[in-house]
């Protein structure tokens, strides 16, 4: 042991008689001790406001009214007062996520479901954000298999009320919805769509009651891609009747409600326009349900003719007409 003029207290120096010469161990002035080799101590170390670096081992209790960080804490977790033997709880973990988020760099698996319940405050429950590949980004890869007719599905359901409480769907209102967007170079737009609603028409669906719930799938689009240009507007609708509708003005049977066009469930084809046909037209018999209507025909040959009434004919040129026209 050596006491310098400075205040040092040195131990254990490897040279007697060498003033320069290192200490294992030295205790400065001011308090601090330096040492090259572990501190061990069968009761508490405590630094007030101070550092530990380097090991430290003990036989007793380390306290610390901070944190304790390090690449690796080390043990089972069994004589930790804050964690049991198996590790964190669901509610420490959740308390941690909720408060500090999640960031993951590798996958989640497990052999569970991954159940999700949110709140009306939760507008977004999986959000995935990627500079896609050449290949493509693949969202949702399912594989199945059965020995049966059984494979992968979906459900969809809504009710009008709470999960609690559910009540009857509201009219109009829409079980499943797909929006697509595409960038203008400005923002992203969406101007095509789906979704499967409440159909309330009079003409295909009806009000909901018990074991009837009337639903319709529709397809629609911003006319000409033009998000100024008004309302979405409905390409095709199929309907609870079965009926197949194009072309109606809005979306959701606010619109006329059948169409420009449709096919009903008897085959039926309707149309507020002509019907062209780039080939032959085969029917058993043509009906015109306008008074005073005039077909035009040109190399057309008819085995029955009947309308409603008396029929102005404009021309026939090339054609055998056989049969009543009456």
């Amino acid at each position: 042991m050596r006491m310098r003029s400075n205040g040092d207290i040195q131990f254990n120096m490897t040279n007697a008689f060498s003033y320069t010469g290192a200490a294992n161990t030295v205790i400065s002035k001011d308090g601090i001790i330096t040492t090259n080799g572990n501190v061990t101590s069968l009761a508490n170390i405590n630094a007030a406001g101070g550092t530990l670096t380097g090991a430290v081992t003990s036989d007793s209790n380390i306290t610390t009214t901070a944190n304790v960080s390090g690449n690796y804490i080390l043990g089972n977790g069994s004589q930790l007062t804050g964690l049991t033997s198996g590790g964190i709880t669901n509610a420490q973990a959740q308390a941690y996520i909720q408060s500090n988020g999640l960031a993951m760099t590798s996958n989640i698996d497990t052999t569970a479901s991954i159940n999700f319940t949110a709140d009306s405050s939760d507008d977004t429950l999986i959000k995935v954000e990627a500079d896609t590949p050449s290949s493509g980004t693949t969202i949702l890869d399912i594989t199945s298999a059965r020995s049966g007719d059984g494979g992968p599905q979906a459900f969809y359901r809504k009710a009008t009320g709470s999960i609690a409480s559910p009540g009857a769907l509201g009219t109009r209102d829409y079980v499943y919805r797909e929006k697509f967007y595409g960038h203008d170079g400005t923002d992203y737009l969406e101007t095509f769509g789906m979704f499967v609603y409440q159909d309330n028409s009079s003409i295909t669906g009806g009000s909901v009651s018990a074991n009837v719930v009337p639903l319709a799938m529709e397809f629609y689009t911003e006319q000409d891609g033009d998000v100024n240009h008004g309302f979405n507007q409905s390409i095709m609708r199929m309907t609870p009747s079965r009926t197949i509708e194009f072309n109606d003005t809005g979306t959701r049977t606010f619109g006329q409600g059948y169409g420009n066009a449709n096919i009903t469930m008897d085959g039926t084809i309707n149309s507020e326009s002509d019907i062209k046909a780039a080939n032959a037209m085969f029917a058993d018999k043509i009906y015109s349900f306008t008074p005073g209507g005039t077909f035009n025909m040109n190399a057309v040959r008819v085995t029955d003719f009947k309308a409603n009434d008396p029929l102005g004919i404009d021309s026939v040129a090339n054609s055998a007409l056989s049969g009543g026209v009456y």
